[in-house]
């Protein structure tokens, strides 16, 4: 494979693929209207154009269908897309970088992970990260997996931590910690002081759960489904909040690993670990697999992996 030295001292590029005709296309792209583009590109709609014309020419591809009043990405150009985006949101890392070193302010990294993290546990680390490294400033985005795997693959975010493992030929994957799948009730219980509960003994309860087609509904169903149960929840919801409502206040059991039960905070229901069989959660961080990360950004990896794969002790 030949090094980055020789590419650039052998490959002719073509001058009209500049990053400026890339941002116009990418404004153009998000925006689907011309003027619009060229209002926050800040230039005139024939310039903007023009430089998609050019870049259009170069690639040799039509990148739009140019209607009457808006423009619709062409094939190609939705394939062309996520790269161009990956590529100026690396480019605005790197100024961005070189800037702080400059001027020695603060240098900016950006995360995300999905929401099971994001109430307390992620929010107290960053901070802990950031009292003892000052020149470095984290933002916390959250989501589900899905937009968590689109943020780190068109470079919005620097890594991610998800519940899933993705395709290793694009993303470099880690696993953080396994988080074991826990009964929460309320006081009132009869699950409510013991040391653990099996599986088994849920036959007869009555169940809120999430909705189907998530983690730990087909994480519930899988048990039960080994261990000879059909699984038939009383009710599935969207949010975690509803459903530490319904235990709360209706009696009702649901199932969650114990950091995602523990994030509420709430003094009257007690999270009690599922056994016969165990099951846990596991949490990745990911990141592009070709993608260069900066020493700030390691450094965070690393402080986290550590932090996190401690809890599975506790």
């Amino acid at each position: 494979m030949k090094s980055l030295l020789d590419r650039l001292t052998t490959q002719n590029f073509d001058q009209r693929i500049t990053r400026r005709n890339l941002s116009y296309f990418y404004a153009a792209a998000k925006l689907g209207n011309f003027t619009q583009a060229s209002k926050v590109c800040s230039v005139s709609q024939p310039s903007l154009s023009r430089g998609i014309i050019l870049l259009e020419e170069a690639l040799k591809i039509p990148l739009f269908d140019r209607a009457e009043r808006k423009v619709i990405l062409t094939r190609q150009g939705r394939e062309l897309l996520p790269q161009i985006e990956l590529y100026l949101n690396q480019y605005l890392d790197f100024a961005a970088a070189l800037e702080a070193q400059k001027t020695g302010t603060s240098s900016k990294i950006k995360i995300a992970s999905i929401s099971s993290l994001t109430a307390d546990l992620l929010p107290s680390l960053i901070n802990k990260f950031e009292r003892s490294n000052s020149n470095t400033n984290i933002s916390l985005l959250d989501g589900i997996n899905s937009e968590i795997i689109n943020a780190v693959e068109v470079g919005e975010v620097d890594f991610g931590i998800i519940s899933t493992l993705e395709d290793p030929e694009k993303f470099k994957s880690v696993e953080l910690f396994r988080d074991q799948y826990c009964v929460t009730v309320e006081k009132q219980h009869s699950f409510y002081n013991q040391k653990d509960v099996r599986w088994g003994d849920l036959k007869q309860e009555e169940i809120a759960t999430f909705e189907k087609g998530s983690n730990t509904y087909d994480c519930i169903t899988n048990v039960f489904d080994s261990i000879g149960i059909f699984f038939k929840p009383v009710a599935c919801v969207k949010y975690r909040y509803t459903l530490m409502g319904l235990v709360r206040h209706r009696g009702l059991i649901t199932i969650l690993p114990k950091l995602v039960a523990q994030e509420e905070k709430q003094g009257a229901l007690r999270a009690i670990p599922l056994v016969a069989p165990i099951r846990h959660r596991i949490y990745y961080l990911i990141r592009l697999k070709d993608r260069e990360n900066r020493k700030d950004v390691l450094a965070l990896e690393t402080f986290l992996r550590f932090e996190l794969m401690g809890l599975e002790k506790t």
